[in-house]
């Protein structure tokens, strides 16, 4: 991977089918424009800056992957767990690649806070530069072999967007663990399919399913990312389910 280009196409953010790219934007940005309740679209600006693939069919207003599916992912959880502007709000964002989530969240909602980590040191250098680098004073990185540094009820919710769909279920069975000692009461995860499909160290496939109710973690809501329109959950850019977990006391 280029790394002076970590937010172009590559495996943290695939951004571009073999055809229709400008047609399944447009679709994209009509569908969260009408469905932007928090008005983040005013709030989250684009540039083309570490080669992100950008659209501009909207006048003054840069649209890429990486502002639209903040603006669908911060919106769900807002609406779920009803946190405000000011709230100190704590996130642990897990597999964060190049620190996106954490960047757009915290320009959002100013009162919050979150925390980056990585398995892959690469990304633990590039989400510590790329936050530094757009000035996110409540956002943090903690290097993956000083996990045990993590405060236990610190944080209001975990995240795992389109991580573990390439991990191992011992190690997501390794990142549930933690989650539950660090009395995390909820846990957002996007998967790559409709399954919470693993991929282990022969190739083949499994669920955590299993891992997931071994430890408390119930579904509270499972939705479409295209929830409101079944014709543009086909042609919108990379469909996917939504799942928000609450974990039960053990």
């Amino acid at each position: 991977m280029n790394l002076l280009k970590f937010r172009g196409e590559n495996d943290y953010v695939s951004q571009t089918y073999f055809r229709k790219n400008t047609r399944r934007y447009e679709l994209t940005f009509a569908y969260v424009e009408v469905t932007d309740e928090l008005g983040l679209l005013d709030i989250l600006t684009e540039d083309r800056l570490f080669g992100a693939k950008v659209w501009e069919f909207v006048p003054d207003k840069l649209v890429s992957r990486d502002l639209m599916d903040s603006i669908q992912e911060i919106t769900f959880l807002q609406r779920l767990l009803d946190f405000r502007a000011k709230d100190r709000f704590r996130v642990l964002d897990i597999g964060a690649g190049y620190g996106r989530f954490a960047h757009r969240f915290t320009t959002s909602f100013p009162g919050s806070w979150v925390t980056s980590i990585d398995a892959v040191a690469t990304s633990t250098f590039l989400s510590d530069f790329y936050l530094k680098f757009r000035s996110c004073e409540r956002a943090d990185v903690v290097p993956f072999d000083r996990v045990s540094d993590l405060k236990s009820g610190h944080y209001d919710l975990a995240t795992n967007i389109h991580s573990w769909s390439e991990c191992t279920k011992q190690f997501i069975a390794f990142w549930l663990d933690r989650i539950s000692d660090l009395k995390i009461p909820y846990l957002f995860i996007v998967p790559h399919s409709t399954t919470l499909s693993t991929v282990e160290s022969d190739g083949s496939n499994l669920t955590y399913d299993d891992e997931l109710e071994r430890r408390g973690f119930k579904l509270v809501l499972k939705q479409r990312k295209f929830n409101r329109s079944k014709y543009i959950d086909q042609m919108g850019i990379f469909p996917a389910d939504y799942r928000l977990y609450k974990r039960e006391s053990m």
